[in-house]
């Protein structure tokens, strides 16, 4: 997937849709004509990720989008940028079937799923690539869930760093840890930005990061921040994306 002479580049699209597939395409349409080198789609399905007595159930039941939709969107992506590569975003196992039959090209995991052998392994079965979110894991864990992964196939696996908060002051990012990670395991690292779309730390934070060896960086891109929707505090407006690549 990646190349070897450029950083990869991902734009996160997260929940910026606010379940409403036309500002999905608006947020497709950004990062591809942006110039990004994948689109990164949050797909899941609420009720297989908590309780309905979550106090998060309604909102992301309002926000879910629908299986005929993802294929719209897909579609769209597929005809409309077709250089440009989709990848998914798991956040609970039982959505993988559906999510293959998508033919997509990777998928991410969360830094909390390092520890869930059932998404873990599900993800590797496939054989496809996979991002893991490491920046609220331990190393063990890491080395766990790498483990895991290769044990069941030969999936490319890129340990992605990025501080779990949003937004994240930059004095909390310590780029050096990639260095660690990438010593370490002797994988390719990426970073995932969450600083605040409004300040400069929000692109020169992730140039620094390249500048240590990152490989890849994830970055959230949002249809319109003003509208302060979910996922905006670090998501670039599309005009700023390009700005960002």
């Amino acid at each position: 997937m990646y190349t070897t002479n450029n950083t990869y580049v991902i734009a996160e699209m997260a929940c910026s849709h606010e379940g409403k597939v036309q500002l999905a395409k608006d947020i497709i349409d950004g990062a591809g004509e942006a110039g990004a080198d994948a689109i990164q789609l949050q797909i899941w399905a609420v009720e297989n990720m908590m309780a309905p007595t979550r106090k998060e159930f309604e909102m992301l039941t309002n926000i879910e989008l629908s299986k005929e939709q993802w294929r719209q969107l897909v579609e769209y992506s597929r005809l409309k940028y077709p250089e440009m590569d989709i990848l998914a975003f798991a956040y609970e196992h039982k959505s993988i079937p559906f999510i293959e039959e998508l033919n997509i090209d990777g998928y991410k995991l969360n830094s909390a799923d390092l520890s869930n052998p059932l998404m873990l392994e599900a993800v590797a079965k496939t054989g496809k690539n996979i991002n893991l979110s490491v920046g609220a894991s331990t190393l063990m864990e890491i080395q766990q869930s790498v483990d895991r992964v290769q044990r069941i196939s030969n999936s490319e696996i890129t340990l992605m760093y990025g501080y779990q908060a949003f937004p994240t002051r930059h004095e909390d990012v310590h780029l050096s840890y990639m260095q660690k990670l990438r010593s370490m395991f002797e994988l390719p690292v990426g970073y995932q930005d969450h600083s605040d779309a409004d300040t400069q730390s929000a692109f020169w934070l992730p140039a620094a990061a390249v500048g240590v060896g990152c490989e890849v960086l994830e970055k959230h891109i949002t249809h319109d921040r003003s509208f302060k929707g979910i996922d905006h505090e670090s998501a670039l407006n599309p005009d700023e994306f390009g700005q960002f690549i």
